[in-house]
């Protein structure tokens, strides 16, 4: 009975060493703005978020609104020290780019329906990526902060 224990709780380790990533779904972002109202407007257009939980230092150091849809949450923030990506790249070569995070992507279902929302809401229309191998087709966009933002057909 011992042997058959012992070999039953190594089949089990061998099996659980050898599992793969546990599940998950994107969920969050957060990004730091220049305007709070200017971004949470043009975030709330493109993506129909509303809001659900708005937050200020009494010392005005940040103003910070989440946002939500059915199956994502986006905290905006509005830091007093922040700092603008173009300035500390003023005067660096072309293609210098700030560590850490580049661009949030999501998954769409339409691009061709994407592009007229977009469109619809005074957004220049992106140029479409088609992927040669699946016909899928992509594109980006910048919020008011020139923060990239992917969609992915």
């Amino acid at each position: 009975m011992k042997t058959i224990l012992i070999v039953f709780l190594l089949l089990q380790q061998a099996a659980y060493s050898q599992s793969t990533t546990p599940d998950f779904q994107p969920y969050f972002s957060a990004v730091v703005v220049k305007d709070l109202t200017a971004s949470v407007k043009w975030y709330q257009s493109v993506f129909d978020l509303k809001i659900k939980t708005e937050m200020n230092d009494p010392n005005q150091a940040y103003k910070i609104k989440i946002l939500e849809s059915a199956n994502y949450l986006l905290e905006v923030l509005e830091l007093k020290g922040s700092m603008i990506k173009d300035e500390l790249l003023k005067g660096k070569p072309n293609g210098t780019e700030l560590q850490g995070h580049f661009k949030i992507g999501f998954k769409i279902s339409n691009a061709n329906a994407w592009v007229v929302h977009l469109k619809s809401l005074g957004i220049d229309e992106p140029q479409l990526w088609t992927d040669s191998k699946s016909g899928k087709r992509n594109f980006l966009i910048k919020d008011p902060d020139g923060n990239l933002i992917q969609f992915f057909e």
